[in-house]
């Protein structure tokens, strides 16, 4: 927040919360370098190219029935 001071000059006062929201926002993560970095093989990037496919196939297909109860819902209500 801004507040002015006697002499009317603008003076930024940071409450408690603001200033824990800033603390936390600058703290670093801590990297572990212990370990020795993982290799990504073939398989783990065949598996992520597979996954969205799938992902895409599954989709489509809960389309396609959705799609059909609309339309078999439309037919009802033009029948009644």
């Amino acid at each position: 927040s801004l507040s002015f001071d006697e002499d009317g000059e603008g003076v930024q006062i940071l409450t408690e919360r603001q200033a824990g929201k800033r603390l936390q926002s600058t703290q670093e993560i801590p990297v572990d370098r212990a370990q020795p970095p993982t290799l990504i093989t073939r398989e783990d990037i065949a598996d992520l190219v597979t996954a969205p496919r799938s992902t895409n196939e599954t989709l489509k297909q809960q389309g396609l029935g959705i799609t059909a109860l609309e339309e078999s819902i439309r037919s009802k209500r033009s029948r009644s």
